[in-house]
């Protein structure tokens, strides 16, 4: 059995990969309509076409400390390359 949780989908998204179907089946079974933190749980069989990977959304102020640091980084790697010159 294979679990992967989808942290960043919103609606909780929890994905179980099992060996047989009949496995699959007795904890869809076993699962819908249960309760889990609070939260009513709805199983369903995967449709194979469905994706529940969301990707995080970067706020103007987060996508501007990412770029600053990418830019320290190449300028960094920048003036070892020119110390490695001289050294030449």
């Amino acid at each position: 059995m294979q679990v992967r949780v989808f942290h960043m989908n919103p609606q909780g998204i929890v994905m179980i990969k099992f060996k047989t179907d009949d496995a699959a089946a007795k904890c869809l079974e076993v699962m819908e309509g249960r309760y889990f933190g609070g939260r009513r749980v709805s199983a369903r069989m995967w449709d194979g076409i469905a994706n529940y990977h969301v990707k995080k959304t970067e706020t103007a102020e987060e996508q501007q400390a990412r770029l600053e640091k990418f830019a320290e980084q190449i300028e960094g790697k920048q003036a070892d390359v020119a110390k490695v010159a001289e050294d030449l």
